[in-house]
């Protein structure tokens, strides 16, 4: 851009406001776990520890010990937290009394699993493995094979499991530990975090480094995240459909569903490193936890969407790191990609340099003969090379000795303000210059030679953009202070040509477009601001067209976190502001930013530069979560008149906060001692109860955190428990004697002594000779009701059996026993079985009353050869054996009987019957 001949003068004056001086924390939480969805634990540097019941809204803290936890496992009642100095802390009461345990050597422990209740794996520095079957009492160390400091480990189930570190280790176990295989993923950089779905495996570690296995770790495939040097990927997570969640960087959160292909960022409103990610399987909440700050933020839409703790403050402030007396123009913040920490800037002629990120500065030296600095860049790759494009007079200045001594490379005029320098991000050596000439200059060596790429004849360049990952789509901004239009145009054969996309006719229009910014995640995307109106226009098609994104008057800087294209600033020239937005232009935030913006740099999402006409500053995000230790407690149900039947489970209910293990005690009467019902997870705020057996009309409920007794609330009023009860069932009953295939019939009554419903659910009879009218029925409480019960029996004998009662008392299940007896019908002398025989045969009979019976055996000439019953008998039916093989009996053996015919006769009262048996030898 060129100030034309005549320029009105506008004295601006602002008032700094000092921003709340809160300091950011050290450090803070490393790792986040929650066992159930409600309760959610998060632990981290100086033995911190956070805690809410209300899924991450409302926190409580405390501390384990003095150093630091780098991980958390919570399993039902269990929690366990390992940490530096070996110190494994274990609680078996979820979360009320600690026990440590220090792991011989005190190595640093990094991370732990919990894939099952009794199963627990620590990983830590030398390789250490260390795994527990009794859910942490006792820990055995594993062979891992491992030198390396292991920093995440996880186990899908007990026997399949990961453990990454430093150096690129990566090992896996397939039998719990027993036996670990390295895996060679491919690189020597440290991992940070590892998940895997089989057969999908991801790590991830330092300098943007991610990694895919879909072969089970046998071969790996690079995942290119386009990130800048300096950044780690922390953590990932693959849920159950294997879309990879990654969280690093300055708090970036990203997603893929097509194993990194393409992907998408989840929209917070955190500025900052992010420490872990946790998930619940096959459910929508989630937890991810700053490493610098002491905030955990949420999801209840897997993702979508995310939350800071309620009342929550967020402070925005900008500290100025540099003033300048000198003259600012341009953009002149660069970074040394090979020590990422470190930052330069040039304020007039006078090169800084910054070891931390823009926080402390030092003077490096001046370039020669300049007023101004309008663009400087340092080489990625060789951090002696630097270029400059500074004035008067307008040039590009080259230095190989770290800023020391500069050369001139190119003389030719630019524009006051403008950026007219860019590095193609593709191809570091390659530069363009912008002047005022009408020529578009290219440099093949990073800024030692020039020559002429086209000539577009451009009035007074502002700035020019390289696309990252499109190099051949290049954006140049062209306008003249106060001198009709700003101007974008836009190459898409590397700048050969150039077509004007901006202005549009219902766009409102400045005279200069001083700031174009992309960003290496979507070239499709990008902005534009407009000075001394027209706000922010932006960009979905590679800057083929542009649409307003928000209208304001003097905005100028503008710039995308580096990790994050959701994210982005625009400063203003004569607003003394800076407004932020998360959500690509939707929504923006303002802070306050003392004087007029020149250029912005945003490293991440927690890192921002800004280049003011003061100096330089830097924005510290700082996050007051608020804490509370109190604690409350309310029973809700039962609380009061309910009327509750023991047969049927009921709910007690209670709100509390900051009470994770809930005693449930109840009593029957005032009179009554207070009785434990169970020890539960306070989180839950209720629990199934199968009442007690004993009816009660002034029952009352206490519920109380077990761990001390307080807070504690009964119930307001009293409830009753009615019990059903089964009364005058008799022991048992007989149906007397009947004749074979003649039923007898018994009644049973039945009563409800309860004052609850009584339910027989089923009747049933342990023999189908006995059988009832229903098979249940229900009484009402006081009422009562009979039971037919019959009995027919096919054959002569005693017959007994159970008849039971399955009901919904407490008494259940009852037992009545059933008696009968079948006799026959009439006198009988049947044929003996087998006739004819050789060894026994059979002789059978029946009385249907009782009788002096006589049974003999006579031979062919009519002499009794046996009597083989001769007494009193009871009515039924009899079998007698008789014949060689048979016992022997009154008068002549049997076993001495010759072959032949023999007559069987039998006499009972006056009965008189014959038959015939033929005895073979």
């Amino acid at each position: 851009m060129r100030i034309p001949a005549v320029v009105s003068t506008l004295v601006l004056a602002f008032v700094t406001l000092l921003a709340a001086s809160a300091a950011r924390e050290a450090g803070a939480f490393n790792a986040v776990v929650s066992d159930d969805g409600r309760d959610v634990i998060a632990v981290g540097d100086s033995g911190l520890v956070y805690r809410s019941a209300n899924s991450g809204v409302l926190w409580s803290s405390r501390n384990l010990g003095s150093r630091a936890l780098r991980g958390i496992a919570h399993r039902g009642f269990v929690v366990i937290a390992v940490g530096d100095s070996g110190k494994i802390w274990r609680s078996v009461d979820n979360g009320g009394g600690w026990a440590l345990q220090v792991v011989g050597g005190t190595p640093d422990l990094f991370g732990i699993s919990m894939p099952e209740d009794s199963i627990g794996y620590v990983v830590g520095d030398g390789g250490i493995v260390l795994k527990s079957t009794d859910a942490g009492a006792n820990w055995s160390p594993q062979n891992s094979g491992a030198a390396a400091r292991l920093r995440a480990v996880k186990f899908r189930d007990a026997l399949h499991g990961w453990a990454v570190g430093d150096g690129g280790a990566a090992l896996h176990t397939d039998d719990g530990g027993a036996t670990w295989v390295a895996a060679a993923v491919g690189t020597s950089r440290d991992l940070l975090g590892v998940d895997f779905r089989d057969p999908t495996v991801w790590v991830v570690g330092r300098e943007g480094t991610a990694l895919r296995s879909d072969d089970r770790g046998s071969s790996w495939n690079a995942v290119n995240l386009r990130l800048e040097p300096g950044t780690d990927v922390g953590r990932v997570w693959l849920d159950a459909s294997s879309r990879a969640t990654l969280v690093g960087g300055g708090g970036f959160l990203r997603r893929t569903a097509d194993g990194g292909a393409t992907w998408s960022f989840l929209r917070h409103e955190f500025l900052g490193e992010i420490g872990d990610l946790y998930f619940l399987d096959d459910d929508l909440g989630g937890w991810a936890c700053a490493r610098r700050q002491r905030v955990v933020m949420r999801t209840s839409d897997g993702g979508a969407t995310w939350t800071l703790p309620q009342s929550t403050q967020t402070v925005l402030s900008w500290l100025q790191r540099i003033p300048t007396p000198f003259l600012v123009r341009g953009t002149t913040l660069g970074r040394n990609m090979l020590l990422p920490d470190e930052f330069y800037v040039v304020l007039g002629r006078t090169l800084y340099r910054s070891p931390d990120r823009g926080t402390e500065w030092a003077y490096v030296d001046t370039i020669p003969a300049a007023v101004k600095t309008n663009t400087f860049i340092v080489s990625p790759r060789d951090t002696q090379l630097m270029v400059a494009a500074v004035g008067v007079p307008d040039r590009i200045v080259r230095s190989s000795d770290g800023g020391h001594t500069w050369t001139t490379t190119l003389t030719v005029d630019f524009g006051e303000y403008g950026v007219p320098l860019e590095m193609n991000p593709d191809h570091p050596d390659t530069l363009l210059f912008a002047p005022e000439d009408g020529n578009l200059y290219r440099s093949l060596d990073f800024g030692a030679t020039w020559s002429v790429l086209s000539s577009p004849a451009f009035r007074s360049p502002c700035d020019l953009e390289v696309v990252p990952g499109d190099e051949s789509n290049v954006w140049v901004a062209d306008g003249v202070t106060g001198v009709g239009d700003g101007e974008i145009w836009r190459s898409t054969d590397g700048g050969l040509s150039f077509a004007k996309t901006y202005p549009v006719s219902q766009l409102p229009r400045g005279s200069e477009v001083p700031n174009l910014a992309t960003t290496p995640h979507d070239p499709t995307f990008g902005l534009a601001t407009h000075w001394p109106v027209g706000g922010i226009s932006a960009t979905a098609n590679g800057g083929a067209s542009w649409s307003l994104s928000l209208d304001l008057n003097s905005a100028w800087g503008a710039e995308f976190a580096r990790d994050d294209p959701d994210v982005f600033m625009i400063g203003t020239f004569g607003s003394s502001a800076s407004l932020l937005s998360y959500d690509r232009g939707l929504t923006y935030k303002i802070q306050g930013l003392p004087g007029q913006n020149y250029a912005l740099y945003m490293i991440d999402r927690g890192t921002f530069l800004a280049q003011q006409s003061g100096g330089v500053f830097k924005m510290t995000p700082v996050y007051n979560v608020p804490v509370t230790q109190s604690q409350t407690m309310q029973v809700t149900a039962p609380n009061g008149g309910e009327v509750w039947r023991w047969d049927e489970p009921q709910t007690v209910r209670w709100s509390s906060f900051n009470v994770y293990l809930a005693k449930i005690e109840y009593r029957r009467s005032p009179a009554d001692p207070w009785r434990l019902v169970d020890v539960v997870d306070g989180v839950t705020g209720r629990y199934t109860w199968q009442l007690p057996g004993v009816p009660t009309s002034q029952a009352l409920v206490r519920v109380s955190d077990a761990w001390d007794g307080d807070p504690v609330d009964v119930a307001n009023a009293t409830f009753s428990i009615t019990v059903p009860n089964l009364g005058g069932l008799p022991d048992s009953l007989d149906l007397g004697t009947t004749r074979i295939e003649e039923a007898a019939a018994g009644v049973l009554t039945i009563q409800n002594a309860g004052d609850a419903p009584l339910v027989i659910s089923s009747i049933t009879s342990g023999d189908p000779t006995f059988w009832v009218g229903r098979s249940s029925l229900t009484l009402g409480a006081g009422q009562s009701d009979t039971l037919g019960v019959w009995f027919l029996a096919g054959s002569a004998g005693r017959f007994t059996t159970q008849l039971m009662l399955e009901t919904n008392d407490p008494a259940s299940p009852h037992a009545v026993t059933l008696r009968a007896r079948a006799v026959p019908a009439a006198f009988a002398l049947l044929q003996n079985r087998p006739n004819p025989f050789h060894g026994t045969t059979e002789i059978r009979y029946a009385l249907p009353v009782a009788a002096n019976v006589t049974l003999e055996i006579f031979n062919v000439q009519g002499q009794r050869v046996a009597t083989l019953v001769r007494g009193r008998q009871e009515a039924g039916e009899y079998t007698i054996p008789f014949g060689p093989g048979a016992p022997p009996v009154a008068g002549l053996g049997s076993r001495s009987l010759p072959a032949g015919m023999y007559f069987y006769r039998l006499e009972a009262d006056g009965f008189r019957v014959t038959r015939k048996l033929l005895l073979l030898r």
